[in-house]
């Protein structure tokens, strides 16, 4: 069992790395809308300092009712509202392309509640992130919208929709 887990974590982790080394085929362009009523923080993979990283970027918060653009070249971006700290309640979103080779493209979201940062949680079994929704979505090489809804201080999970421009 310890071994699935192993590779399944490889495969997680390897395969988004193979992708983002291959090169991307996608030549239009993705926006993200936060139509929510709190800013979103987008959470970055840095590679410096080693090892890679997740770390916030404040200064780039889509703010509630905001968009922003989202580079399909770039890494898999992750999203996170710092306020919701109900574990009952989704606080984060990571968005992963698979825009290499000829169509279909896929735009992967997952929905969690995460108990501390994106990137802070390690290896302590307490604070992984809870995993809510995880959907993978055909797309056409059109501009993309990706949206992500809800009323913060209503009770649920957090909306995603995707969808051409």
């Amino acid at each position: 069992m310890k071994i699935k887990a192993k590779w399944r974590l490889f495969l997680v982790g390897a395969v988004p790395a193979f992708i983002m080394t291959t090169g991307c085929d996608f030549t239009s362009g993705i926006t993200f809308h936060n139509q929510t009523s709190r800013p979103i923080t987008p959470y970055p993979l840095r590679l410096t300092p080693p090892p890679p990283h997740r770390e916030a970027d404040p200064a780039n918060s889509v703010p509630a009712a905001g968009s922003a653009p989202l580079d399909p070249n770039g890494f898999n971006p992750v999203f996170y509202v710092s306020s919701v700290d109900d574990v009952a309640r989704a606080n984060g979103i990571f968005i992963g392309f698979d825009f290499v080779g000829e169509n279909p493209h896929y735009v992967q979201y997952k929905v969690f509640h995460y108990k501390v940062p994106p990137g802070q949680a390690g290896t302590d079994p307490d604070n992984q992130p809870i995993l809510f929704q995880n959907e993978i979505v055909e797309v056409e090489n059109v501009d993309l919208s990706i949206s992500v809804r809800v009323d913060f201080d209503v009770p649920g999970l957090l909306a995603v929709t995707v969808e051409p421009e």
